[in-house]
């Protein structure tokens, strides 16, 4: 173009109008340029810092890049010579020669990275497993602790990276734990892209995994369609019983648990889809694993199964979202429990593998809930569920003592439709078990996982109760025995549990109270029906139960229980429940035992537990009775009190706050009593229960004599408090209420014995009847009483007058008469314990007892008709008193004897001035002067305490020598001999041959001292004028001339003389040498008697006619152990 073509056309007004765009595009481009220009040549630069300088904080290691290069027009980054060493920062733990980042520019607008293209070249990863702090401990732990630590970004990273590529890797492990290395070379990998972002991706990248392990190759690579509207690729991925547990010493971190044993199979296919610009990574076909088994730390085991078999549907990797067709359990074993300490098992072994950098990143995870919650919800659908032949071993040591353990075989489980879905509806499940080998149980329903909803029917059938007898270690029972069956509606939802027409049935129920013989208490059926049961107890809970006991035995209460059980209300109806199992639970605090008995009752029991701030209350309407009871004395097995029918009408009882208890009539017949009245005028009745339960004793032993607990119920303070203010007593506001209206007897037998009034008296009385009118504790009026009866069945017996034993002070005012009581029947008891027969004689007696005010007044008038005894009769327990004086000194004209025996006195302070105590003392006092004579005379004495026991005399182990002590003892003696012309004394001499024969060796070792002393005082002085001692310091020289005198061998030197002992050894040897035989001691024996007789006939004066040596004893035959055996015996005659 020629000059002026340019000129004219800058001068044409469009060029006008153009300059200016052109201008900016110009400008533009040179930005452009020049930005360009500027990341090429800074870019690398920056990249470098950072990657160096985030490696070393992030990952606390050195990171060393060669070159790096960037092409601003592809935004390909390239970089060489990568290198990331170990933490010692001399040793590469990984490198790289090459990598290739080709960025898109949908990065801009993604506002995330978006890579079309990443390759990187000849890796090459050094991995060492070394031997410190346990398995799990790599060269690449520091790693993983940092970055667990690190605080969780919120919200989900998202990415796109298309063309994934791995070429000719190197990986080297080496585990110096094991010892065992693998080498992976020739490594290639290809993925078409991984990515969470919608889009469309550019793949060219066909997927494939090629290696070679150890030398042997290792090939897979997919299938792509490039040309569908999905460009789906495909990776297969088929293993074939792979051996999991030969890779475990690989695994980066410490599993929870120890896999024994597992078996891997699959058969899938790894799927890589665009569908409406949306990349998906699936995973379809099937995962199994055979010979699972699964154990603990501890090596104990966890789970077992012959095959676990999963086929997966499609399962979307990256959504973590799928349907899943079926999962097959079959012959799967779990082992569960819990320790003493109440932890279960799964929970200590899930909860020992969170350690490390596992725990760390849950414990990060957690503490950015906004960050889980911002996840998208995942869904997983399991359309089968079946559990084939499965099994549960249960074991409890927590509750159970000793442990509990429960098997459940035989297991089989169908579900469908299982999803992780909270909006997923209720999956159907079936279950069916077999519980220790015998029983049976089952569930029919609907549960929902997520929300832990279940709907469904259980039902129990033939559960063997005996194998559960361990959880009821705690309980009073020590044997359990019977079949449960039973089934329910139960419904789980929202955290709350109700049942719904449950039913329970037991069979042969035997519950057996611990201790020997107890009788167990056996029931032929129990059922228990309720309609509704809540978790929440808001709700009434109406409920029936029957039991049925063996042979006519039966319970069957009807009732409902308010909301949060704060009332029960119940009808029951109680027929012939044997009460004997019952007995052991109340034993320990009886005095009797209950051989058999049938309880009744039917009313209306209204029941308020003591729970948050209320008390137990119980209200009773109704009757009850006990038919056939049965107690006998516990320690002898006397029957004690029995009867036919004990009927109890219009009660009207209640316990909780002030104690009431109304009872119209009581009725009782054909009843037995043995009753005794103690010397101290406490009745056996009142002591039914044990005061101690340590000092159990019989309660019908009419030979028990009146012991510390032995008084009238309550303490002297009490009763004088009480007597000193009775309304108060009476009207204390904490007193039980008692009502009786009528007591009725029929048919009654009292065997009755009277130890408070002396002499003591047995009267059997039989055929009683009659009533005892209205009592109550509240009322001081008494009751009129008109009983009947008969003594053994023929004397007439009449008891009349009034009593109110309810009101305190009790009041009673009651006369008993008795006319023409053979005496020939008590024969056997005047012969054993008088040593004369009765042959004739009739007893008449008029008694009246009155207590008022706490005093007791009682008149015994007793009238013998012709009492005669027969001749003596030998009885080993008859008296030695002379019978037949006393009864002919208190005989009158016409040969009767009439006794007058008054007792009166307070029941505060029994201490009655009245003939029948001083008769009591004087004949007590010739019983003990007779039969024991020696304790007697020694209670003369406890002025003096220290002449002790003078039935023997002490002397000391092979010694008559007569000592200060003895002497004493001696004196005492020989005072009464002297004061008691009559008595005759025996003295008899004795050894224990077990002490008084080294007391002889040893006094004859003194005496052989003795004797040479003697002769050097005679040599030196002349005859000594007293005893001759050996003192301390002469004891050796003496004992060494002892010794040397001795005719028996003894150690010499070598040159023949007598080796130098010490004293312990001399004396030793000497007393070995010394010679003892039968004759030295009876002799001993014969100078001990022959030092007491000359003692007492030389210083008491006793007459020699009055003193005979009895032969010596040279044993300990017939002294107790506590006694010496070493003295002198003495008799009187």
């Amino acid at each position: 173009m020629s000059k002026p073509d340019r000129a004219s056309l800058t001068q044409h007004p469009a060029w006008h109008r153009m300059r200016r765009p052109l201008r900016w595009v110009g400008w533009t481009l040179v930005v452009l340029l020049g930005l360009a220009a500027l990341s090429w040549a800074a870019l690398p630069a920056l990249v470098r810092k950072i990657a160096v300088d985030q490696t070393q904080a992030q990952l606390g290691r050195r990171l060393e890049i060669g070159e790096i290069a960037f092409n601003p027009f592809k935004l390909a980054l390239r970089a060489s010579d990568i290198t990331l060493y170990e933490a010692d920062g001399k040793q590469p733990f990984f490198s790289a020669k090459g990598l290739l980042a080709d960025l898109s520019a949908a990065s801009l607008l993604r506002m995330a990275p978006v890579l079309d293209e990443i390759r990187l070249s000849t890796p090459q990863l050094h991995v060492v497993r070394v031997d410190a702090h346990g398995i799990g401990h790599y060269n690449f732990s520091d790693i993983l602790d940092r970055l667990a630590a690190q605080p969780k970004s919120e919200g989900q990273a998202h990415f796109s990276l298309a063309n994934v590529q791995l070429q000719d890797g190197q990986i080297r492990f080496e585990d110096k734990v094991s010892g065992k290395n693998i080498d992976i070379a020739a490594l290639q990998v290809g993925l078409p892209f991984i990515s969470n972002l919608p889009g469309n991706i550019d793949s060219f990248v066909q997927p494939q995994l090629s290696a070679t392990v150890n030398g042997t190759p290792l090939h897979l690579k997919g299938r792509s369609k490039p040309f569908t509207s999905t460009q789906e690729s495909t990776f297969a991925i088929d293993i074939d019983r792979l051996d999991l547990v030969s890779y475990l010493p690989f695994v980066p971190a410490e599993l929870p648990v120890l896999i024994q044993s597992a078996k891997l199979s699959t058969r899938l296919d790894l799927g890589f889809t665009r569908k409406d610009d949306k990349p998906t990574v699936t995973l379809a076909g099937e995962v199994r694993m055979e010979d699972l088994s699964l154990q603990d730390k501890a090596h104990a085991p966890l789970f077992k199964t012959r095959s676990l078999a999963l086929q997966i549907k499609q399962f979307d990797v990256l959504a973590a979202s799928g349907e899943l067709s079926q999962l097959t359990l079959e012959q799967a074993q779990v082992w569960a429990g819990m320790n003493a300490r109440g932890e279960i098992n799964w929970q200590r072994a899930l909860a020992g593998g969170q350690t490390g950098a596992r725990s760390t990143s849950r414990q990060a995870s957690a503490s950015s809930p906004a960050a889980t919650a911002k996840q998208p919800a995942s869904s997983i659908v399991l359309q089968q569920l079946t559990v084939q032949d499965g099994e549960v071993n249960w074991r409890d040591e927590a509750n159970a003592s000793p442990a509990q353990a429960i098997k459940l075989s035989k297991i089989d489980i169908n579900a469908t439709q299982l999803s992780t879905a909270a909006d997923a509806k209720p999956a159907r499940l079936t279950l069916s078990a077999v519980e220790n080998g015998r029983g049976k149980l089952a569930f029919d329903g609907q549960v929902q996982a997520m929300t832990a909803s279940v709907v469904g029917k259980i039902t129990l059938e033939n559960i063997d109760l005996a194998g559960y007898r361990n959880y009821l270690a705690r309980a009073p029972i020590s044997g359990l025995a019977g079949r449960l069956s039973g089934q329910t509606t139960l419904q789980l939802q929202h955290g709350h549990l109700r049942l719904d027409d449950s039913k329970v049935q037991l069979a042969d129920l035997r519950l057996a109270p611990p201790g020997k013989g107890a009788q167990p208490l056996a029931l032929q059926s129990l059922s228990l029906q309720a309609p509704r049961l809540t978790d929440t107890l808001d709700q009434a809970i109406p409920f029936k139960l029957q039991a049925r006991f063996e042979k006519t035995g039966s319970v069957e209460l009807t009732g409902q229980a308010a909301a949060h059980f704060k009332h029960v209300a119940l009808e029951l109806e109680i027929k012939n429940l044997p009460i004997t199992p019952f007995q052991h639970y109340f034993s320990d605090v009886l005095n009797v035992s209950i051989s058999s008995g049938l309880a009744s009752a039917r009313g209306k029991l209204e029941v308020t537990p003591p729970l948050e701030d209320r008390k137990l209350a119980l209200d009773y309407k109704g009757s009850a009775a006990i038919t056939n009871l049965r107690m006998q004395d516990k320690l002898t097995s006397t029957d004690f009190l029995r009867w036919r029918t004990l009927e109890l009408a219009g009660i009207e009882a209640r316990l909780g706050g002030r104690t009431q208890v109304k009872l119209e009539k009581a009725r009782l017949s054909n009843f037995y009593a043995r009753a005794i009245l103690s010397e101290k005028g406490r009745l056996n009745l009142q002591d039914i229960v044990v005061a101690d339960a340590r000092e159990q004793g019989s309660i019908t032993d009419d030979s028990k004599k009146a012991g510390k607990d032995d008084t009238p119920s309550g303490t002297a303070s009490t009763r004088k408090t009480t007597s000193a203010n009775p309304v108060t007593a009476a009207a204390s506001a904490d007193a039980p209420l008692v009502r009786i209206g009528q007591v009725v007897l029929d048919g009654g037998n009292i065997n009755y014995t009277d130890n408070f009034v002396k002499p003591n008296y047995t009267a059997n009385m039989t055929g009683l009847a009659g009533s005892i009118g209205q009592i109550a504790s509240d009322k001081p009026q008494p009751a009129p009483v008109n009983i009947t009866g008969k003594i053994d069945n023929d004397a007439p017996l009449q008891i009349s007058g009034s009593l109110n034993p309810l009101f305190k002070p009790m009041y009673l005012d009651l006369k008993a008469s008795a006319n023409g009581v053979q005496l020939p029947r008590l024969t056997p008891y005047s012969a054993k314990y008088a040593g004369y027969p009765i042959t004739k004689g009739k007893l008449s007696m008029d008694v009246h007892y009155t207590i008022e005010n706490d005093k007791l007044v009682a008149q015994n008038d007793l009238r013998i008709e012709q009492l005669s005894f027969g001749e003596r009769v030998d009885s080993p327990d008859a008296t030695s008193l002379p019978v037949m004086l006393a009864v002919s000194l208190l005989k009158d004209r016409d040969g009767n004897i009439n006794l007058n025996l008054p007792i009166s006195g307070s029941l505060s302070d029994p201490q009655f001035s009245v003939g029948g105590i001083i008769v009591r003392v004087f004949v007590n006092l010739i019983v003990k002067a007779v039969t024991s004579p020696f304790a007697l005379i020694g209670s003369m004495f406890r002025a003096d305490e220290h002449i002790g026991e003078l039935r023997y005399i002490e002397f000391s182990p092979g010694s008559s020598e007569v000592t200060d002590e003895v002497r004493k003892k001696l004196d005492a003696l020989g005072y009464v001999l002297h004061e008691r012309p009559g008595i005759k004394l025996d003295i008899t001499g004795r050894v224990d041959p077990k002490v008084d024969d080294q007391g002889l060796r040893r006094e004859a070792l003194e005496r052989a001292m003795r004797n040479l002393k003697r002769a050097d005082l005679i040599a030196r002085e002349g005859q000594p004028s007293g005893p001759v001692r050996i003192s301390a310091a002469e004891r050796a020289k003496y004992l060494e001339r002892v010794y040397k005198d001795s005719k028996f061998d003894k150690p010499r030197n070598m040159i023949g003389l007598l080796k130098s002992l010490p004293e312990a050894e001399m004396e030793k040897m000497i007393l070995e040498h010394t010679e003892v035989t039968q004759d030295d001691l009876r002799k001993l024996a014969q100078r001990r008697a022959d030092q007491v007789r000359n003692y007492l006939q030389e210083q008491s004066v006793i007459e020699p006619a009055r003193i005979f040596l009895i032969a010596p004893k040279l044993d300990g035959a017939g002294i107790p152990d506590k006694e010496p055996k070493a003295r002198v015996d003495l008799t009187i005659q």
